[in-house]
């Protein structure tokens, strides 16, 4: 199966997006979205300010760090690490910021799991969950044991919004939309 991830990238690109970037996420580029986001932001109050620099950080992070690639995409004319980040400005004080990337079906199947538990709970079940985690040391390979999804929850009030577009039987793009207000 063949999926256009320009129309996916176009899709999420809003009139008042503040910025935006497809392709290879490295260490730099994460550094270098962050500044570009502080400076779009700075006029904004401080609330607003904490709450979208922090989701940044870890989207940002997160896709530096738990980007998949396919092994069927080497020769493809798709970058082995491809994700895509947009950030925009609905209205005064309620921000959209968007993510996507690879993910094995393994992967896929453990994140539709999670958000769903995720997006059902409510605020102070999402406290006792994240203090859970912690207590038990539940950790993945990678570092984290679900704490920045948990944390993104509790700090904007809004549920995820996500979806998986099928590339082939083992691997999707997965999407991730953040409202902050």
């Amino acid at each position: 199966m063949t999926i256009d991830l320009d129309s996916i990238y176009k899709q999420f690109q809003k009139k008042n997006t503040l910025c935006s970037y497809k392709g290879v996420m490295s260490s730099d580029l994460v550094e270098q979205n962050l500044n570009n986001i502080e400076e779009k932001i700075l006029t904004e109050n401080k609330k607003i300010k904490r709450k979208i620099y922090y989701v940044s950080v870890e989207t940002l992070q997160n896709l530096f760090h738990h980007a998949n690639t396919p092994k069927e995409f080497e020769g493809v004319d798709i970058d082995k690490r491809f994700s895509m980040f947009i950030f925009s400005k609905l209205k005064e004080d309620f921000f959209e910021l968007t993510t996507g990337n690879f993910v094995n079906k393994k992967t896929m199947q453990f994140l539709k799991s999670r958000i769903g538990q995720l997006n059902f709970l409510e605020k102070g079940e999402l406290r006792i969950l994240y203090k859970r985690i912690l207590n038990n040391e539940e950790f993945s390979k990678k570092g984290g044991g679900g704490l920045g999804m948990i944390d993104i929850l509790r700090k904007t009030g809004n549920k995820y919004e996500y979806s998986f577009v099928e590339y082939n039987e083992n691997f999707y793009f997965f999407t991730l939309t953040i409202k902050i207000t």
